[in-house]
């Protein structure tokens, strides 16, 4: 049997969630958790409003307007029709003179002579007039170097970036935004509060229920996983810790 699409859920701006049933999903909307002006994507990388889909929310899908309806044109009447004109008077007006094609032909050869004469006539006279090797002239004047009385400064090195924590002080920090033996349970602050304790994640990622963060360390990667009932107004709770 064919396997039902699963679809993504975010907000403007926000990370993904999901993917989720068609059936779940109408469940959120039914209780309010989602609305038109969210995104939705079935594979993650083609996004489309909530108000485009109106499978989901039919009352804001868009209204094709009406087609107009294109009148039939009145038949043309024979006089309206504009009138040909004889072919001989066609000619007349508007054929050149074969005579004054020849001519402008003709003159235009000529001036190309002359000039390709005129040319070679030059060039043999430079070629007479140089009897000796020739010898380039270099009048460029010789750059001196510019003196400056001022010491030389070194640029100052660029600081070195701060090192990484290791793993086992990215937990001990997770442990204290908790307040819980093992790091398991709420963040007050939520994702804000997490973030100005661990620095930005190297990525994160959306499955199921649950949402990972990960925090590069010195000596590997820590998996923060947590419930994603915070996205939805709930808690922000801490549920497994995972070293890579």
């Amino acid at each position: 049997m064919p396997q039902e699409p699963r679809y993504y859920i975010r907000q403007a701006g926000g990370a993904a969630q999901g993917p989720y049933d068609f059936s779940k999903i109408e469940g959120y909307r039914d209780a309010g958790r989602i609305s038109a002006e969210m995104d939705f994507s079935e594979d993650g990388e083609t996004w489309w409003k909530g108000s485009d889909w109106p499978a989901l929310f039919p009352a804001t899908a868009p209204k094709r307007p009406p087609m107009p309806q294109q009148s039939a044109a009145p038949p043309r009447h024979r006089s309206d029709r504009p009138q040909r004109r004889p072919r001989r008077q066609q000619r007349r007006k508007s054929g050149v003179p074969m005579v004054a094609v020849v001519i402008g032909l003709l003159a235009a050869i000529g001036i190309a002579v002359a000039v390709l004469n005129r040319g070679g006539d030059e060039r043999e006279a430079v070629s007479r007039v140089r009897t000796g090797p020739f010898v380039p002239r270099n009048d460029t004047p010789e750059r001196q170097p510019v003196k400056s009385d001022e010491p030389h400064v070194a640029s100052p090195s660029r600081a070195s970036a701060p090192s990484l924590p290791t793993k086992r002080r990215i937990r001990a920090k997770i442990v204290e935004l908790v307040g819980e033996r093992g790091g398991i349970g709420g963040i007050e602050g939520g994702e804000k509060k997490l973030i100005e304790a661990l620095g930005e994640p190297s990525r994160t990622q959306s499955v199921g229920e649950n949402v990972y963060y990960y925090f590069k360390a010195r000596d590997g990667t820590i998996q923060v996983v947590v419930h994603e009932a915070f996205r939805f107004g709930g808690p922000f709770m801490v549920t497994d810790i995972n070293d890579y």
